[in-house]
């Protein structure tokens, strides 16, 4: 079986694309090659990117700009980076028409929402009443809550459970579901965790960060071998 070339979304700052390396050692520990996508605005480019990737990991950053959903910026509203959601709201869409195994974590589960014609809270604190800490105060590998797995969906089918211990790092959460798409798990104050969209092979988007829980939780290592497993379907077909 060959190697699934993944492509993964980065950040860009300063200057300089960014990356967490626990993104590029999650798809190494299951036997994919990495690869990161540099922003582009010609959709040729855009082709061409897609047309060499077998998996596209959607990687956690920078809040996301409300006029993509048709909203008004609230005052809670953090750092935006519109180039990059100009970028990703084209690859992610392309890559919904053509099929493209995805995996979202955080921001790239919102962004994947977006992109497919959902909504965001632009911060939880601010429009959802809530009790739980999404933006904990504790090391990344460390689950701080829990989530409810939805029975008969294919993240349950992966994890092999009702209720997961995740790690969380997000002030914005999902309002609205794209069409097509249905929630996998919720928080116990009701924020959509994990969605993912039954009517393709494997588009599965979760607002925790697996890869840092790789070498702790098995429903972590076991999303990432999943996505794996689908990449190298699609590349075989």
């Amino acid at each position: 079986m060959n190697t699934p070339l993944i492509a993964i979304t980065s950040d860009f700052r300063q200057q300089k694309y960014e990356l967490k390396n626990e993104y590029v050692t999650a798809i190494y520990a299951v036997g994919g090659l990495p690869i990161f996508l540099p922003y582009s605005s010609d959709l040729s480019m855009i082709q061409h990117m897609l047309t060499c990737a077998h998996g596209i990991l959607l990687s956690g950053g920078s809040d996301i700009d409300p006029y993509l959903y048709q909203e008004e910026p609230i005052p809670a509203l953090g750092t935006i980076n519109p180039e990059r959601d100009a970028f990703e709201i084209a690859f992610v869409q392309a890559a919904l028409d053509q099929g493209v195994p995805i995996l979202a974590i955080c921001r790239g589960n919102l962004m994947l929402n977006v992109a497919a014609g959902g909504t965001l809270y632009q911060d939880i604190y601010y429009e959802h009443e809530t009790s739980i800490q999404h933006e904990q105060m504790a090391p990344r590998d460390h689950v701080s809550h829990s989530v409810e797995v939805k029975s008969h969906t294919l993240l349950h089918r992966i994890a092999g459970s009702d209720t997961l211990r995740v790690n969380s790092y997000h002030h914005q959460a999902i309002k609205t579901l794209a069409p097509g798409f249905q929630s996998s798990a919720r928080s116990r104050d009701h924020i959509i965790e994990a969605m993912e969209n039954p009517h393709h092979p494997f588009i599965v988007g979760v607002q925790w960060h697996p890869c840092s829980l790789i070498p702790t939780q098995a429903h972590a290592l076991s999303l990432f071998q999943a996505f794996i497993n689908a990449a190298n379907k699609y590349a075989q077909e």
